[in-house]
């Protein structure tokens, strides 16, 4: 068995590591406690970093070849039947989502603000766009008002697109949200052996094939620009959405894992590793073959099909040439960012100190020491700060320990 241990050198490129396991488990260990290795993101924050922008001019809702994928997945009911007896998932594919309320949702009628003309311009073509997918129907002349509206909004995306959200938090108070377990980076880590080669899959408007019961589609309704709508698919801001598509998605990696495929779904995104690049190669037709005949949409752009031993997967640069897993150039010079900003800060409030521990908590997977880099600045907030009665908006001036730890 080849010791499959993650490290880095001090002049390692991409920054912070953490080892995969020695373990020679095919599937994900959920219960493991991953040994971190000596390393660490270079020194220095480079002075050319800027801040990462989200002005509207800077990015635009590319769309290509629109598809029909609203609800996409109820034409292809026949095809589910071969793959799985679970009776819930083979209603939903077939007739769509029904919201699980937890208590009664009464009507109400709000109208989503759109702000200035460059702004109305990109809700006008979000809106087109889902109305194109199929996402969203214009509500019936004689139920306008009625139902349960929502705002409808933009939030930007890494790549600079622009992801449509409506805001469910009222709908959202009103269901039943049971938990529920789903794939995560530690598994994927503990799950990749040294030598493989691996192969992303990315899934186009993931959420969207999956329809909504037409008898709840008034529950999920928005006024925008004068015209009336409700979505027929899954919306971006269900509480329970990614439940609903991991439970659907889950019973096609079981059959797929059947075959002898190994495969990783995290949401929309796939990894599909195997022992050679041939079986590598095969693994990835079979996948394509299968997710599309159910009626999933496969975004090639976003997909790297060619077997490969460094595969960048849910913000980690994995390479299995040398058995180790790194954080990507993207994510390190974003913390680096966040960290200098905050050094910068003369009086932080509690809330920029979250949102740098925040950044930390996302790279324990990949950063040596991860823990012990966070704790000076956790504890300069939580010995002067009580989340159960101040305000996060408290100003916290950065404690020599934290200062010191985070330059």
């Amino acid at each position: 068995m080849p010791e499959l241990v993650f490290g880095v050198s001090a002049g390692s490129e991409w920054g912070g590591v953490a080892p995969f396991p020695r373990s020679n488990r095919q599937g994900p260990n959920l219960g493991l406690r991953l040994p971190f290795v000596v390393g660490g993101l270079p020194g220095g924050v480079p002075r050319s970093l800027s801040r990462p922008s989200n002005r509207l001019n800077e990015g635009a809702q590319a769309h290509s070849s629109v598809q029909l994928i609203g609800g996409r997945l109820s034409r292809f009911w026949e095809e589910w039947v071969k793959i799985t007896l679970d009776q819930w998932v083979l209603d939903v594919v077939r007739h769509g989502y029904e919201l699980d309320f937890a208590r009664p949702l009464r009507d109400f009628f709000m109208i989503s603000p759109c702000g200035p003309r460059e702004k109305q311009l990109l809700i006008a073509e979000t809106v087109n766009h889902l109305r194109a997918l199929g996402a969203i129907l214009p509500v019936p002349p004689d139920e306008t008002r009625t139902g349960r509206y929502s705002i409808y909004f933009l939030v930007p995306k890494k790549e600079g697109t622009f992801r449509p959200i409506l805001d469910l938090k009222r709908v959202n108070k009103a269901l039943h949200v049971p938990r529920f377990r789903m794939e995560t980076l530690r598994s994927v880590i503990a799950a990749v052996h040294k030598g493989e080669f691996l192969a992303s899959l990315d899934l186009a408007e993931a959420y969207l094939h999956i329809g909504i019961r037409e008898r709840h589609q008034r529950y999920l309704r928005f006024m925008v620009l004068g015209e009336h709508y409700q979505f027929c698919a899954l919306p971006f801001g269900l509480a329970t959405a990614p439940r609903v598509f991991t439970k659907v998605l889950v019973v096609v990696a079981a059959f797929l894992r059947r075959q002898g495929i190994l495969v990783h779904p995290y949401l929309d995104d796939w990894l599909i590793r195997a022992k050679s690049e041939t079986e590598c190669n095969r693994a990835v037709r079979l996948v394509i073959q299968q997710l599309q005949s159910l009626g999933w949409v496969v975004n090639f752009a976003k997909s790297q099909l060619l077997p490969s031993q460094r595969l960048e997967f849910l913000g980690a640069r994995f390479d299995t040439l040398v058995g180790k897993v790194f954080l990507t150039r993207q994510r390190m010079e974003h913390l680096m960012f966040q960290v200098q900003w905050l050094l910068d800060l003369q009086l932080p409030t509690a809330w920029d100190y979250l949102q740098v521990i925040g950044h930390m908590v996302s790279t324990l997977e990949m950063v040596p020491w991860a823990f012990a880099h966070m704790r000076p600045l956790q504890r300069a907030l939580l010995s002067r700060w009580d989340q159960k009665s101040e305000d996060y908006g408290v100003q916290l001036p950065l404690l020599e320990p934290a200062w010191s730890s985070l330059s």
